[in-house]
């Protein structure tokens, strides 16, 4: 059977910046197969590379991995005991991915996450990335060992970057290997002394005592923005912790006498069917509706209760919009709670984390509180509850305290 495998660049095929992919190409009885690398490059830039006798390093470095490319492709080629497509495929893809770059497979999903209007999500990616790039440039799959990622988390701490923030990237790039399928062996991720786990970041105390939501649901305000404020924090509080991009999307067919039924925008998109979260309305809720809600629009069969949101506007227009709207409520919150004296940055996450927090020391179990907040499972929702678990135990353990003066 006659095999040729080469380097193939598509001139016929060029994006407005002027690049063409460039392929590993494959023919076996006259049928060629192309297998894209995650690379695209000026035609006559591609020539130059492979015509010179010089390379600058950049060069070099993008030649290499062309070479490394195609030379896998031959050796997986030739490993097979009878040629298929398929069966060559299977080897070689998964085997190709170790040495793609880090940065192509970033910008991959971030473009997927951009069409699909999840700009929060991508921009997140986007900041990982960079960070990642701006430690090693040209990073491939190949390089992140769990030596790499334990430079790069020195590095990143060195640098005054909280544990949170390098959890948050390296979850991010953990992603990325986990879509790309990288072949198991260079896995970096997991437990063990062979693997790097990724950091959680210490749990700050945002949950408040009963007693200070109770000043903020009765606080005079003293303009409209403190008392928008004040009451949407409030709504947020008593309708399950509710996030406020989750408050701004509520429509009145989401309410059904004094219970209201929504899902939650984060898990939406996760699910086939997205669990349904229900709510029970108080009547401190029900007279923030009826303050700050839309008046109802005959014409329109599914109004948004609040009035900030529309039918009309898309997707980035939205984001926009609840970002603004959150960006003022923390504003005015936090100048509520120091009039209040309330210790801590007090924002809308507060309302979440105390409603969490309340609930578990009125008695409710576990498993009700990560209901009522939509998580998927207990495990997040105990997280939440670090601050009452540490409150309780010292608590607790009072009596074995002044043993000098019990003395």
């Amino acid at each position: 059977m006659s095999i040729s495998i080469g380097v193939f660049i598509n001139r016929h095929h060029v994006n407005k910046e002027g690049l063409a992919k460039v392929s590993i190409r494959v023919t076996s009885n006259r049928v060629k197969k192309y297998y894209p690398l995650d690379l695209s490059l000026d035609p006559d830039h591609f020539d130059k590379i492979f015509t010179a006798k010089r390379r600058s390093d950049s060069d070099r470095e993008i030649y290499d991995l062309i070479q490394a490319a195609e030379l896998r492709a031959k050796e997986v080629a030739k490993e097979l005991p009878v040629f298929t497509f398929g069966l060559f495929e299977e080897r070689y893809l998964m085997e190709r991915a170790a040495i793609g770059t880090i940065a192509g497979a970033f910008d991959s999903y971030i473009k997927e996450l951009t069409a699909e209007g999840r700009y929060s999500t991508a921009e997140s990616y986007e900041t990982a990335k960079n960070s990642l790039v701006a430690f090693r440039k040209n990073l491939k799959f190949a390089d992140v060992t769990p030596k790499f990622l334990k430079e790069y988390e020195r590095k990143m701490l060195a640098d005054k970057k909280s544990i949170t923030t390098v959890g948050i990237y390296l979850r991010s790039l953990r992603t990325i290997f986990n879509r790309e399928n990288v072949d198991r062996s260079i896995y970096p991720f997991g437990q063990g002394s062979k693997k790097y786990e990724i950091p959680t970041g210490r749990n700050i105390k945002k949950a408040l005592a009963l007693d200070d939501v109770i000043k903020i649901a009765n606080y005079e305000a003293e303009n409209e923005a403190e008392a928008f404020a004040r009451d949407f924090w409030v709504f947020s509080f008593q309708c399950n912790g509710m996030n406020l991009k989750d408050v701004l999307h509520l429509k009145r067919s989401d309410i059904n006498g004094d219970m209201l039924t929504f899902t939650r925008a984060k898990t939406a998109r996760t699910k086939k069917e997205a669990e349904k979260i229900q709510v029970s309305l108080k009547s401190e809720s029900l007279e923030i509706i009826q303050r700050w809600g839309n008046v109802i629009n005959l014409t329109d069969k599914d109004p948004f209760i609040f009035p900030y949101l529309n039918k009309q506007m898309d997707a980035k227009t939205v984001r926009r919009t609840t970002m603004q709207v959150i960006k003022n409520i923390n504003k005015w919150i936090k100048r509520i709670a120091e009039k209040l004296e309330i210790e801590g940055e007090v924002t809308t996450y507060f309302a979440r984390h105390s409603f969490a927090t309340i609930l578990k020391r009125s008695g409710a179990s576990t498993e009700f509180i990560s209901d009522a907040l939509g998580h998927k499972s207990t495990s997040t929702t105990r997280n939440y509850l670090d601050s009452f678990e540490s409150d309780a135990i010292h608590k607790q353990t009072e009596i074995i305290a002044n043993l000098k003066k019990n003395a």
